[in-house]
């Protein structure tokens, strides 16, 4: 039996066995060198080497500690730290949990040691890594974690009317990384909001974006109309702000929606303007009409509009406001065997071919009948200024024939409002006045010619 020392009246009992094995406040168990039953409390450092058994509460730096180890530390943070013999024993070693003695507290995980920080936890059969974190800052999650539909991150709110959102990938090797949505307030069926597949192409409101060879972006709207909207802090954030692209059915559109202009641009350069009133500019910034085309600049090689027929021009307008008609068989200047460009503009601003004489162009060809002598001869010449509404030179005299004079000498001379000669006269055909003076001239030589006959008979 072993030895047994009572000191005084101490409530506290000191007791050894016959194995050197002691306990206190009663007698060893024989399992132990140490056994102390009831609250120890140790004001300098305790030192334990081998296994050891705490059971009950067991405080560090407080006495009367509330849960199953409790450490306190009056000057700053509490820390708990866990080293071995590859960390080292310094204060700078191993890896502590603690408080970081702000207000309020906040706990700190520390891994103190130039190495990963790795988080476990057991599926029922195996001890499995959960996460990662590395000594560079970095945060893995590894592939081979297993979960429900392959989910990584959870987020359910604390709203029971709000939805849920997860963050997975499809379990294989390169597979899809997408973000789902609850389909439900509360649900527990999830939708893919956002998807990014093996290639890099990203899927917004499908999981499958590819289509066309180089796609990189879709967006499936899962409705009749899809948009993609860019705001900033000038527009607003309304639904009706910003530049809004998308397709209503199967029609696309672009749509600027705020009072201001629309521009597209090439190599960092605008290249036309639709402004905020409907105007449309190309080549220029600014329009009072509804189409305004500017050429690079003003020579005959700069071409401001033009029409094609596959590689042949067909009408162009030249940069310094020239209209070129092209040659094709279907421009208004091969029409004809002419050698100068047949293409005018009449009175009422309409383009016609000018000289269209070919006979394979006519009918009904009759002689003229009238008399070109008195025809030129009943033309009044005038003297004239034009009003100031109709020009900007309202002094600058002008040489010419008034439109309704010459229409009571010949209506083939003037050229009315309307094509079947109806309507109000409105201008002289100068080019038409070529052909009674053919005639005048015709009608003179023969009157020359009987002239010169009779003074030969006459023996002058």
């Amino acid at each position: 039996m072993g030895l047994t020392f009572r000191l005084g009246q101490l409530p506290t009992s000191l007791f050894t066995d016959a194995s050197n094995n002691v306990g206190i406040g009663a007698a060893p168990s024989g399992s132990y060198k140490l056994e102390v039953t009831g609250t120890a409390k140790v004001s300098s450092t305790l030192l334990v080497s081998g296994a050891s058994t705490l059971t009950g509460a067991v405080g560090v730096g407080i006495a009367a500690p509330s849960s199953g180890l409790e450490v306190y530390q009056s000057a700053g943070g509490a820390t708990l730290r866990v080293t071995n013999s590859g960390t080292g024993t310094g204060s700078g070693n191993g890896f502590h949990i603690g408080t970081d003695g702000s207000s309020p507290y906040n706990v700190s995980f520390v891994q103190n040691e130039n190495a990963a920080q790795v988080f476990y936890t057991n599926n029922g059969t195996s001890t499995d890594e959960r996460m990662r974190i590395l000594a560079s800052g970095g945060v893995m999650i590894p592939s081979d974690v297993s979960g429900t539909s392959g989910y990584r991150i959870n987020y359910t709110s604390a709203d029971a009317g709000s939805r849920s959102w997860k963050i997975a990938n499809d379990n294989a090797a390169y597979g899809d990384f997408f973000i789902a949505q609850s389909t439900t307030q509360s649900g527990s069926t999830y939708a893919a909001k956002f998807t990014i597949n093996p290639s890099g192409n990203v899927g917004i409101g499908t999981t499958s974006p590819t289509a066309a060879a180089g796609l990189a972006f879709v967006l499936y709207s899962g409705a009749s109309q899809g948009r993609i909207c860019v705001k900033t802090s000038s527009t607003g954030d309304a639904s009706g702000d910003g530049l809004q692209i998308g397709m209503s059915g199967t029609s696309a559109f672009i749509e600027q929606r705020e009072n201001d202009d629309l521009t597209l641009a090439t190599n960092a350069s605008e290249r036309m303007r639709i402004l905020s009133g409907g105007c449309v500019g190309i080549n220029t910034s600014s329009s009072s009409v509804r189409l305004y085309v500017k050429s690079t600049d003003a020579t005959s090689s700069s071409y401001a509009f033009g029409c094609e027929n596959g590689s042949v021009n067909l009408f162009l307008v030249q940069g310094d406001g020239r209209l070129f008609t092209g040659t094709a068989a279907q421009s208004p200047y091969n029409r004809t065997t002419g050698s100068v460009g047949n293409l005018f503009v009449d009175y009422d601003g309409s383009l016609y071919r000018g000289t269209a004489s070919s006979q394979r162009f006519k009918e009904n060809i009759i002689d003229w009948s009238e008399n070109g002598l008195n025809t030129i001869l009943a033309l009044k010449p005038k003297t004239f200024t034009y009003k100031e509404s109709y020009y900007s030179q309202p002094d600058r005299q002008f040489l010419g024939l008034i439109a309704e004079d010459v229409a009571e000498v010949s209506s083939y001379l003037v050229d009315f409002k309307n094509e079947d000669g109806t309507g109000d006269i409105e201008n002289v055909r100068y080019a038409n006045i070529v052909v009674p003076l053919i005639k005048a001239i015709q009608e003179q030589q023969a009157i020359i010619t009987s002239l010169q006959d009779r003074l030969s008979k006459g023996g002058l």
